[in-house]
């Protein structure tokens, strides 16, 4: 379903001149590293005190100025100062790994990746990258990650993020941190959603928005990364452009739609595996099973509004902007031809075939459901039924769970009635459901031009 030694301390014998022992070498370097670290605390003021002091303007004393040939670098420095002390001190006082400065350092992973990243998060992703060099067996082999960051909703999210895993498994190893940002497309969290069995290194938030230009100017690792960007109205987007396995590079991974690389049908195939391994969190579950086995039912998935509606009062929200003007029109061609008249004409069909079918119905609007229910008295059932509210308008965690409750279910059933041109409906044939058929490609085809 969707689911590392100390060495023993010699022992000595006392000399009888001494009455104590003389401190060992290790000890004399843990004290010297301790005063060290205690001297970087008390100066660390000063010198954030002197960034900022050169960063209002004012004239600092000759002999203790920050020499920068600009104020950005002036920033960067105090930023560097500061992020170095505060790694010798947890490595000198606290014995822990600094895992930010290892993964910046060591593996030139961008800043603007680890400023949000939990502490649990990089050590996961330190561990990952050195099980990645461990298995390439070639010496010199620094491990790669492959960042993406999917966008709008939730079937889309969902299949980027598998085209990103199955990316990752096709080609040599790369550890897959997932971007998971919170927008008007998604206001749930990654674990709102799915339980922390994958091992994936996951980041709620950026500092930046795309294209990060400003972190791209101060920090270097960027040159590590290759970038990839498919969302048409965005600057430096590449829509299908194919994605290249640099082994020298880091690739970040930005879209809605699946990765494309001359390996595509491979790519799929373990997407589909890898976004089918992705487990629900348990209130999902649960609800999934509520409606017990669902082999013997049709699933209908209605994707009918017209891309206005979906967030009406929404000042901020521009169709054309978000999507451009071609695809705009795209998708409003074929959610006409999604409407509930077309699919209650084809259950018709089934109900013909079959007197005793049933179906499990998940629409972008109530009035799609209840005008189904009408046409089909005691034949369907849905989210609606098990006390939902009207979701059209929201993307809380509460509609994104019943959401992927809605995608569970279709997934199980014996056949899927779904819509074109919807990542929803791709999502549940990547979930593994059987059978299909898409209102506007199998049935409720549009006449030709």
């Amino acid at each position: 379903m969707l689911r590392l030694p100390s060495h023993p301390a010699a022992v000595g014998v006392p000399s009888r001149k001494f009455t104590r022992s003389k401190p060992t070498t290790q000890a004399s370097l843990r004290r010297l590293a301790r005063l060290v670290a205690l001297w970087a605390m008390l100066f660390l003021p000063l010198v954030i005190l002197l960034g900022e002091t050169a960063h209002r303007g004012v004239p600092v004393p000759p002999k203790i100025a920050i020499r920068a040939a600009s104020m950005a670098e002036a920033e960067q420095r105090v930023e560097d100062a500061a992020a170095s002390v505060t790694g010798f001190v947890r490595r000198a006082l606290l014995g822990k790994p600094d895992w930010q400065s290892i993964l910046h350092e060591d593996y030139s992973v961008p800043l603007l990746f680890l400023q949000s990243m939990s502490e649990s998060m990089m050590e996961r992703m330190v561990r990952k990258l050195r099980e990645v060099e461990a298995r390439s067996g070639r010496a010199g082999v620094s491990g790669r990650a492959l960042f993406v960051h999917p966008q709008n909703g939730l079937g889309n999210r969902m299949r980027v993020v598998g085209s990103a895993m199955g990316y990752a498994q096709v080609h040599e190893p790369r550890v897959v941190v997932v971007l998971w940002e919170r927008d008007r497309h998604m206001d749930a969290s990654f674990f709102d959603l799915f339980q922390d069995v994958n091992d994936l290194v996951v980041v709620d938030v950026l500092a930046e928005n795309w294209a990060f230009w400003t972190a791209r100017e101060k920090d270097e690792a960027w040159k590590s990364v290759a970038l990839y960007n498919y969302m048409p109205e965005e600057p430096e987007s590449k829509r299908g452009q194919q994605v290249v396995d640099d082994r020298e590079k880091h690739i970040y991974f930005r879209s809605t739609e699946i990765i494309v690389d001359d390996n595509f049908r491979r790519i799929q195939n373990a997407g589909n595996i890898a976004v089918r391994s992705l487990l629900p969190v348990q209130e999902v579950l649960k609800s999934v099973n509520s409606f017990g086995p669902t082999n013997d039912t049709i699933g209908v998935h209605i994707r009918s509004l017209e891309l206005h509606e979906e967030f009406p009062g929404d000042q901020g929200f521009q169709v054309d902007k978000e999507y451009g003007a071609q695809a705009k029109e795209k998708m409003s061609f074929w959610r006409k031809h999604c409407n509930a008249k077309n699919f209650i004409d084809e259950m018709k069909t089934h109900v013909a075939e079959d007197q005793s079918v049933q179906f499990y119905v998940a629409a972008d609007s109530q009035e799609a459901i209840r005008e189904i229910e009408r046409a089909f008295p005691g034949r369907v059932s849905h989210m609606l039924a098990a006390g939902g509210t009207d979701c059209r308008s929201r993307r809380d965690v509460e509609c994104n769970r019943r959401a992927l409750v809605d995608l569970l279910v279709l997934s199980r059933s014996k056949m899927l009635l779904g819509s074109h041109w919807s990542s929803f409906t791709s999502t549940v044939i990547s979930l593994g459901v059987k059978k299909w058929r898409r209102a506007g490609l199998e049935f409720a085809v549009p006449p030709k031009p």
